[in-house]
């Protein structure tokens, strides 16, 4: 009888110190680390229009296809090095049949591993005067190289 006792208090014992709270595991990752960025250029494309969307150009022959999709960004010019020290990401928006739209490049944060561009597209205001001209929403921004992958949101 002492002994399915003693079995039952260490039984008893091991099983109360076990916690009811189950702890999250929470990856240090997964909080949001702003990314600083520098606009290299952003505006309207009016003239030479280019096929919208969004890239990544880490390399001079990312950045030189860039170049030549876009038609637009010649006079935009960095030494070698800067591929070596900085990564850049261009928004091209859709082509708009009228004046008025831009787009901005919000934010880069840091989450999970990856870096999460947020983009803002804005519509022409109540009021503003627009013109009926073919413009093309763009922004290019630069940041220290990370190497870690994007998601253009």
């Amino acid at each position: 009888m002492k002994k399915i006792a003693m079995v039952c208090l260490v039984l008893f014992g091991v099983l109360g110190c076990q916690s009811d709270d189950k702890e999250e595991i929470v990856k240090e990752d997964s909080t949001p680390v702003a990314i600083e960025f520098e606009t290299i250029k952003q505006g309207n494309l009016t003239n030479n229009l280019s096929v919208p969307g969004n890239y990544t150009l880490r390399t001079v022959d990312q950045w030189v296809d860039f170049q030549v999709t876009a038609n637009f960004f010649d006079d935009l010019r960095f030494d070698i090095d800067t591929y070596n020290v900085y990564e850049m990401f261009a928004v091209l928006d859709d082509v708009k049949e009228t004046t008025g739209y831009s787009i901005e490049i919000k934010s880069i944060s840091k989450v999970d591993g990856k870096l999460i561009v947020t983009v803002q597209r804005y519509n022409p205001e109540l009021g503003e005067n627009i013109f009926n001209k073919v413009s093309q929403p763009y922004h290019i921004v630069k940041l220290r190289k990370t190497g870690l992958p994007v998601v253009f949101k």
